[in-house]
C-alpha cells in the first residue's frame, strides 16, 4: 500500500502510487509537433485548393491513427494538423493521450474531434463522479474506482473471450482491442515483455 503522509490536521496525501497508466511513456511514443520549424517545400496537392477551415474540419472528424499518418505526408501536411484548434490543444494540455492510443494501437478507433470532447469533460462514465482517468479503448471517461473494481475495464485475452462468451474467433476482429505495452504491472511487480492482444470486456 502506499505511503501516506499527513500534511495538516485534515489533509493527507498518498505517496508513491503505482496505478500502471500510460502517463509516462514519452520514451516509447515520441511526438514530433513543434520540433520541425523549417518552410514547407511542398504543398497538399489537391487538397491545397480545399479552405483551411473546411480542411481542418475534415481532420477533425478522422481518427487519430489517420491524422498521425497524415501530418507524415510532409511538413505542409503536419503544419495544417498542428494548426487544428482542438488537436493543438491536445498536445499541449494532453499530449499522454496521444501517445497513449498510438502505443496501444487503439488510435483508429475513435476521432480526433471525439478525443477532444472527451477530454473536456469530468464526469466518469459509469458512475457519474469525478473521472481523472481516460480508458483509451473505447475512449472513456472513468474514476479510479471504476478503472480497478468494474470488470468493463478489464479487459480480456482472445482465448478468454472465446471460453466465456463462446465467439468464433472470426468475430474477435470485429471487437474493440488493444495491443498491452511491456512493462512492471500489478502490485507484485510481474514484468510483461511481449505485447498481448488485449479484448475490450464489454464489448465481448
Amino acid at each position: 500500500m502506499a505511503a501516506i503522509q499527513q500534511l495538516s490536521e485534515s489533509t493527507y496525501t498518498f505517496l508513491s502510487i503505482i496505478d500502471h497508466t500510460l502517463d509516462d511513456i514519452e520514451s516509447l511514443c515520441r511526438l514530433d509537433n513543434g520540433h520541425d520549424r523549417r518552410v514547407p517545400c511542398y504543398g497538399l496537392g489537391s487538397l491545397e485548393i480545399v479552405p483551411l477551415e473546411v480542411l481542418q474540419m475534415i481532420i477533425l472528424r478522422l481518427d487519430i491513427q489517420s491524422i498521425t499518418h497524415f501530418r507524415r505526408v510532409n511538413r505542409r501536411a503536419g503544419l495544417v494538423v498542428d494548426q487544428v484548434p482542438q488537436y493543438k490543444q491536445i498536445i499541449v494540455h494532453a499530449p499522454a493521450s496521444i501517445r497513449g492510443c498510438l502505443s496501444i494501437r487503439t488510435g483508429f478507433s475513435f476521432s480526433c474531434q471525439d478525443l477532444y470532447d472527451k477530454l473536456r469533460t469530468t464526469n466518469c462514465d459509469s458512475c457519474g463522479d469525478f473521472g481523472g482517468y481516460l480508458y483509451l479503448v473505447t475512449c472513456r471517461r472513468v474514476c479510479f474506482l471504476c478503472f480497478t473494481e468494474k470488470t468493463d475495464y478489464l479487459p480480456l485475452l482472445r482465448s478468454d473471450v472465446i471460453r466465456k462468451f463462446g465467439l468464433r474467433p472470426k468475430y474477435l476482429a470485429k471487437l474493440p482491442s488493444f495491443k498491452s505495452v511491456p512493462g512492471r504491472y500489478s502490485s507484485r511487480g510481474i514484468q510483461c515483455r511481449r505485447r498481448i492482444t488485449l479484448i475490450d470486456h464489454s464489448a465481448a
